[in-house]
């Protein structure tokens, strides 16, 4: 599928059942993504979509927009996606961190747990 020309690369008649089934044919880039009908990685084949990402994670990351002004000033494409990159981007970041913490913290509540037992004596 990634291989194949265009974006839409499932029929529609197709795209309930694989929904509702979660079978292959609709991509993700992992747990936290959207389902795509097209491999995502596709957009990267298009320069001013990769350029739109970079100045997308520019703003998200230094509070800079592309040009000096106001939302108003940038671009017609960056105002309209903006908005939604920022929620998503931050929800993302957001669930990110909280599968690090949970994955994390057993391995350091086993690590206090040893070190308490050593330092009464335990082994």
């Amino acid at each position: 599928m990634c291989a194949e020309p265009g974006f839409v690369n499932v029929p529609d008649v197709m795209l309930d059942r694989l929904q509702k089934a979660g079978k292959p044919g609709l991509h993700k880039v992992d747990d936290y993504s959207r389902l795509y009908m097209f491999c995502p990685g596709k957009a990267t084949w298009y320069p001013e979509m990769a350029e739109l990402f970079e100045q997308c994670r520019v703003a998200i990351e230094t509070g800079h927009l592309p040009r000096m002004g106001t939302i108003d000033d940038q671009s017609e494409l960056f105002a309209h996606v903006y908005p939604d990159f920022v929620e998503r981007w931050t929800t993302r970041k957001y669930y990110r961190t909280w599968r690090d913490v949970i994955e994390f913290t057993p391995k350091v509540l086993e690590q206090i747990g040893k070190m308490i037992s050593q330092m009464f004596g335990g082994k």
